[in-house]
């Protein structure tokens, strides 16, 4: 059996910032005429499917739980879908506000 080669322990070598500059290499720049990259968010994906359902986990203080099996029961819509009728429009809100 072949033996293994023993590692070295050795310092990494000390590099100053222009050493590190000059490693990343040539930067580029964008051709005249181009603006800015518009990111598109992931939900405006080309290759969403708004019929796929995802599943969260959702933990409520107890006093809300009691609401919500009360209202459940007395509007006869499940408690998810009233969790979503509650909480897509609020997620569109925050969205609209987080991105101005």
């Amino acid at each position: 059996m072949a033996e293994k080669k023993k590692m070295q322990l050795m310092p990494p070598k000390q590099r100053t910032p222009d050493d590190f500059v000059a490693a990343a290499g040539e930067v580029k720049s964008k051709p005249k005429g181009q603006g800015e990259i518009k990111i598109q968010p992931p939900w405006e994906a080309d290759n969403l499917r708004e019929d796929v359902i995802k599943s969260v986990n959702l933990r409520l203080p107890k006093p809300y739980i009691l609401k919500l099996q009360y209202l459940s029961e007395r509007s006869h819509k499940s408690q998810q879908v009233l969790i979503r009728e509650a909480l897509l429009p609020a997620i569109d809100s925050y969205i609209d506000s987080v991105l101005g």
